[in-house]
């Protein structure tokens, strides 16, 4: 269950990283 915690974690984050990156590289 813990690695499952991390893997969700994991994914939000990477999520945030692209659409930030994607708003600079449009900015």
């Amino acid at each position: 269950m813990i690695t499952e915690i991390f893997t969700t974690a994991d994914k939000r984050l990477y999520k945030a990283k692209a659409a930030g990156r994607n708003k600079i590289m449009i900015d």
